[in-house]
């Protein structure tokens, strides 16, 4: 998620395009991660509001090593409804990707109507009067 100046940057850049300008940093990270540890293991990948959406991101390219990728959480993936949704669209349709989501959060409410009734993998949190608890990564403790 945002944690330093730079990130506000990169948000603001979602609000424009759904892209952060990292996403190719990112992939490079995640491959060297792939190569570090290159036999018997199952790799898993999370992120949170901003990385979330960076990771929705980067698995939706074209990368082939990247489907050695197991699981990919997303919690609150920020979006912007009213820009490219493609990347969002390939997430929805891939079994590897597990949303954590609260329709109160107006920052990952796109998925809302992007996500079937019956997929699978889809936890919701229950909506407060909180924008931030909404938002917040402390709604998944319990999960």
């Amino acid at each position: 998620g945002t944690s330093t100046m730079k990130d506000l940057w990169s948000d603001l850049s979602i609000l424009g395009t759904n892209l952060s300008g990292h996403e190719q940093e990112i992939e490079t990270y995640l491959l060297s991660v792939l190569e570090q540890y290159p036999d018997d293991y199952t790799f898993d990948v999370s992120g949170h509001s901003l990385s979330a959406r960076e990771l929705i991101n980067v698995f939706s390219g074209d990368n082939e090593l990247l489907d050695q990728y197991d699981r990919i959480n997303v919690f609150n993936p920020g979006t912007t409804p009213t820009h490219n949704l493609d990347s969002s669209k390939v997430a929805v349709e891939d079994d590897r990707y597990h949303f954590y989501l609260n329709s109160g959060d107006l920052l990952s409410n796109a998925f809302v109507s992007l996500l079937p009734s019956d997929r699978d993998n889809v936890i919701w949190s229950k909506p407060h009067h909180s924008a931030l608890y909404n938002h917040g990564m402390g709604q998944w403790e319990q999960v």
